[in-house]
C-alpha cells in the first residue's frame, strides 16, 4: 500500500493483502473499512491514524489488543484474521460480521422479550466464558460491541481489553470504558479489575435489552459513576429467573457476583432453556431488526432509505452516556471495527412508504401543470425508503420499502431436492378492499387503504387493532418510529382551490391506540427522512422540517408550484434531498445534504437529468439514484453517491422490451439489478458491470412487481396470491407459499401488494381482501 492514513485510503486502496471496499465506520483514533481478501472473503479492517502510530506507547498498547483478540476464541467473537503491529500503518483484520448491533436491535425494534432475552443471555455467558478462559478481561461489554448475527451473538472490540495481573498502559486518572455499563470497581480501582467486572456489564447489557436503558442514570458521565459506585440499579420489572440473575450481576462487591460457568449453570437449571434445548418457537436473540439489513444484501423498492436515522437515539441506546476517553488515547471511536452494521447514518429506524395512486400518473394539481411524472415516483419511493421498515406500495406506482436484516439466510431457505419448498399462511385475515402499501414492526402490520388513511393489524395474530378514517382523497404513510410509537401520514385533496396547496394535512398517530397526537395544516408529503427529533417532510410544493414530537414546525422552503419539489432521505446518518428539475434549467436536478434542523444546504451536487427518482437499493451507506430519459418512462442511468455527496458509481442501463406506455421497474443489489419485461412478460436480471444476463422468470401482466428484501432475496406475488422467494444473484427459487386462488383469472396485482419484516416473515395481499402472514422455511422468531 503507497501512503499512509486519511483521504488516500478508500475504495481500491490496499492495505496488506486486503483491497478496501468502502469505508465502515471512523472515530477519534482511526478508521475501519470494508475489504476483500485475495480469496474474496469480506474482512473489517480496523487502520489506525499516523500520530497514534508513531507513539511507541500506543504501539504496545495496539500489539497487545491484536494479542488479545487472536487469543480468544468461540462461537461468540469475531476471529481475527491477519496484522500489523509495527511500521508506519498498524491495522487489524477481522472477520466481517454482517448484523447489527444490539444498541441497534432495541433502539430500532424497541425492548426483547424476555425469551429472546434468555438466549441472549446464555450466549453472552459463553462468550465471557471463552475470554476470561484465556486469562482475558474485556473491560467494556456493552451493546455497541455486541453484534447480533444469524447464528448468535458476537462480542468484539478488545481494544481496551486486559490481561490479568499486567501493568497497565493508561494513566492512573483515566477511565476505561463505558460509564453506562462500567463496574465499581472500574472507577475506584482499576489495578484490581478482574472477570468480575465483565460480569457487572453483563447485568447492564442485559437490563438494556429488557427495558431499553441502562441500569445507572445521570446527566454526566461523572454522575453515572457515582449511581453506578453508590446507589441500586434501577430494576426490571418483573420476576423470575432472568431478573434474579440480573440482580446477581449487578452487586457492589465483585465476589457476590456469579462466574460465567456458574450463569451458564443457573440458566440450564432454571426455566431459561439455552438454545439447544428451546423449542421451536423459542426466539433467537440474533434475530435483526426490520431497520438493520445486510450490507451486501439488496434492498426493496426503498433500498436507500431503508433506515431513517436518528442520533440521538443511537447515542442513548449505546452509551447512555458518552464515553470517558483515556487521557492519552483512550477513546477509540472505531469501536466495532468488525461490525456490519456501523450506523448508516445513525439509522434509527424510520424508513418512509410509497406514494399515494398518483404516484403512477401524471396529474394537475392547484389547476397549474402537469405533475413531473417522475418527481411523483422519487417521492413515493422516498416515502418508503424513509419508512425503512418494510413496504409496499399502494395502488400501483413504484415506490416501495425496504426491510431490514435478519431471519433465515439464502442458503438457509434453499429448497429441498424434492422441489421448493412450499410454505403454508400462518394467519389469514379480511382487510378492507383497495388495500394498498403496507409496512410492519415486530408487532403491528400497518396498511393503507381507500377507506382509512392507516390500518394497525396484531403481526402475530392479524386481528385488526384499530384504524384511522381519512380526513383527505389522498393518504400516504410517510414514515414509522416505533421508538417514539408513531406513524407520519401526509393526505391531501385531488382538487385544491387557490391557497389549497399547503393547507393539506400532515399528523402523527400513536402506534398503540391509533390517536392523532398531532396535526398540522401544510403541503402534501410524498416522502420523510427522520434523524432525532427532526423529522423532514417533503412533496411536490417543497420541504419542510418540524419536531416530530409536537410537529412545530421549524423550517421551510415551499412554494405553490413544482419548482422546490423536494424527496428527503436518510443515508448513513446524513439527511439528503432528491431536487428533480426542468430541462432549460442549471442545474437541471440537484442531490443536497440538508441539516435537518434548520434546513441549510451542507453539500449539494448536480445530476446530468431533469428527471431523477430515488432507487430501490441494496447498499445503504450510500444512496442510489435513478436518472430516466427526459419525458419517458426509461432509466438511462444508476448512480450512487457517499453521504459526503462523493460519487461513487455510475452504470449505464439496458432497459428490456418494455410496453411503451409502461414505465421501467428496477430493483438494485450490489452488482446485479432486477428489471421488469413487460413486452416479453419476465423478470430479467443482468449484471451492472457488463450488462450480462444472469437469470429470468417468466411474469404475467396481472402478477405483481418484484420486491427485494435485506438479505438479497427478490419477492413475487402471482395473480393467484401465490408468493415466490428467489435469490436475487442467482435466481434459485427459495420457497413459495400455497396459492390462495386456484384460478389466476383475476384482477391484476397492482405494485408489489407485499412486505418482509426484517426477520423474514412476509405480509401479503393475497386477495383483494385479505392479508397474509408466511413464516420462511427455517423460521424460528417469536414475533409471529
Amino acid at each position: 500500500m503507497t501512503g499512509a492514513y486519511g483521504d488516500r485510503l478508500g475504495p481500491g486502496s490496499t492495505i496488506g493483502h486486503y483491497m478496501v471496499e468502502r469505508v465502515l465506520g471512523s472515530g477519534g483514533m482511526g478508521r475501519v473499512f470494508v475489504a476483500i481478501s485475495p480469496t474474496g472473503r469480506r474482512v473489517a479492517v480496523k487502520v489506525m491514524r499516523e500520530e497514534y502510530a508513531a507513539d511507541p506507547r500506543f504501539q504496545v498498547r495496539f500489539a497487545r489488543e491484536v494479542e488479545a483478540a487472536r487469543r480468544v476464541s468461540g462461537a461468540y467473537t469475531a476471529s481475527v484474521i491477519d496484522a500489523a503491529t509495527d511500521g508506519p500503518l498498524l491495522w487489524m483484520a477481522t472477520l466481517f460480521v454482517p448484523g447489527p448491533s444490539l444498541a441497534d436491535r432495541v433502539r430500532d425494534g424497541g425492548p426483547m422479550p424476555e425469551r429472546e432475552a434468555r438466549v441472549l443471555a446464555y450466549e453472552l455467558a459463553e462468550a465471557l466464558r471463552d475470554i476470561h478462559r484465556v486469562g482475558l478481561v474485556h473491560r467494556d461489554l456493552k451493546p455497541g460491541n455486541i453484534l447480533l448475527t444469524d447464528d448468535g451473538p458476537r462480542v468484539i472490540d478488545f481494544g481496551i481489553a486486559r490481561v490479568e495481573g499486567t501493568d497497565r498502559l493508561t494513566h492512573t486518572d483515566a477511565w476505561v470504558g463505558t460509564p453506562a455499563f462500567m463496574a465499581p470497581e472500574q472507577f475506584l480501582a482499576q489495578a484490581g479489575i478482574g472477570p468480575a467486572a465483565d460480569v457487572f456489564s453483563l447485568g447492564g447489557v442485559l437490563t438494556y435489552a429488557l427495558s431499553g436503558a441502562g441500569p445507572f442514570g445521570g446527566d454526566s458521565p461523572y454522575a453515572i459513576a457515582w449511581s453506578v459506585v453508590h446507589e441500586e440499579p434501577v430494576r426490571v420489572p418483573g420476576a423470575g429467573p432472568l431478573h434474579e440473575l440480573i440482580g446477581q450481576c449487578l452487586a457492589k462487591d465483585p465476589a457476590a457476583r456469579p462466574t460465567p460457568t456458574e450463569i451458564l449453570e443457573l440458566l440450564r437449571e432454571s426455566t431459561i432453556q439455552p438454545p439447544a434445548a428451546a423449542s421451536e418457537t423459542a426466539p433467537q436473540a440474533h434475530q435483526a431488526p426490520a431497520r438493520v439489513p445486510e450490507r451486501d444484501s439488496a434492498q426493496v423498492r426503498n433500498p436507500e432509505a431503508a433506515r431513517v436515522t436518528d442520533p440521538e437515539a443511537e447515542r442513548a441506546a449505546d452509551e447512555d452516556a458518552p464515553r470517558i476517553p483515556e487521557q492519552e488515547v483512550e477513546q477509540d471511536a472505531v469501536d466495532n471495527p468488525s461490525a456490519a452494521s456501523v450506523p448508516e447514518g445513525g439509522e434509527v429506524g424510520d424508513v418512509p412508504p410509497p406514494g399515494s395512486s398518483e404516484a403512477e400518473k401524471p396529474g394537475v394539481a392547484d389547476g397549474g401543470r402537469p405533475r413531473r411524472r417522475v418527481a411523483l415516483m422519487a417521492g413515493a419511493l422516498v416515502v418508503s425508503l424513509a419508512l425503512g421498515l418494510v413496504v409496499w406500495q399502494p395502488w400501483g406506482g413504484r415506490q416501495g420499502k425496504e426491510p431490514g436484516a435478519g431471519g433465515p439466510t439464502a442458503s438457509e431457505a434453499a429448497p429441498s431436492s424434492t422441489g421448493p419448498v412450499v410454505v403454508a399462511a400462518s394467519w389469514t385475515t379480511k382487510v378492507p378492499s383497495g388495500g394498498g402499501h403496507c409496512t410492519s414492526t415486530d408487532k403491528v402490520v400497518l396498511c393503507e387503504s381507500e377507506k382509512e388513511a392507516v390500518t394497525a393489524y396484531d403481526a402475530r395474530t392479524g386481528k385488526r387493532l384499530w384504524g384511522s378514517p381519512r380526513t383527505r382523497d389522498n393518504s400516504v404513510m410517510l414514515t414509522v418510529a416505533p421508538a417514539r410509537s408513531l406513524v407520519i401520514i401526509a393526505e391531501g385533496n385531488d382538487a385544491m382551490g387557490p391557497g389549497g396547496w399547503d393547507q393539506q394535512v400532515l399528523r402523527a398517530v400513536d402506534l398503540t391506540t391509533g390517536r392523532n397526537r398531532w396535526k398540522a395544516a401544510t403541503i402534501m408529503g410524498r416522502s420523510a427522512a427522520l434523524s432525532g427529533t427532526d423529522l423532514v417532510v417533503g412533496g411536490e410544493f417543497g420541504i419542510s422540517g418540524r419536531d416530530v414530537e409536537t410537529g412545530t414546525e421549524k423550517w421551510h422552503r415551499t412554494k405553490a408550484d413544482h419548482e422546490l419539489a423536494a424527496y428527503p432521505l436518510v443515508v448513513a446518518g446524513v439527511i439528503m434531498s432528491l431536487r428533480p428539475g426542468d430541462a432549460s434549467e442549471r442545474p437541471q436536478a440537484v442531490l443536497e445534504s440538508l441539516d435537518p434542523s434548520t434546513g441549510a444546504v451542507r453539500w449539494s451536487r448536480d445530476l446530468p437529468a431533469p428527471d431523477v427518482s430515488w432507487a430501490r437499493q441494496a447498499e445503504k451507506s450510500s444512496a442510489g439514484v435513478e436518472v430516466w430519459g427526459t419525458s419517458t418512462p426509461r432509466l438511462k442511468e444508476f448512480l450512487r453517491f457517499d453521504a459526503s455527496g462523493a460519487q461513487k458509481a455510475s452504470h449505464t442501463i439496458r432497459s428490456p422490451e418494455t410496453a411503451a406506455d409502461r414505465a421501467d421497474i428496477a430493483v438494485f443489489g450490489p452488482t446485479w439489478k432486477v428489471m421488469r419485461d413487460w413486452t416479453k412478460g419476465r423478470l430479467v436480471a443482468t449484471d451492472l458491470a457488463d450488462g450480462k444476463a444472469r437469470w429470468e422468470l417468466p411474469l404475467a401482466a396481472a402478477d405483481g412487481d418484484p420486491y427485494l428484501d435485506g438479505k438479497g432475496r427478490v419477492y413475487v406475488l402471482r395473480a393467484n396470491g401465490m408468493v415466490i422467494c428467489l435469490d436475487g444473484g442467482s435466481g434459485r427459487e427459495l420457497w413459495r407459499s400455497e396459492p390462495a386462488r386456484a384460478s389466476t383469472s383475476t384482477p391484476s396485482v397492482k405494485g408489489m401488494r407485499l412486505t418482509v419484516r426484517a426477520d423474514g416473515v412476509v405480509f401479503a395481499h393475497v386477495d383483494s381482501g385479505s392479508l397474509a402472514a408466511f413464516k420462511p422455511p427455517g423460521y424460528t422468531g417469536t414475533s409471529l
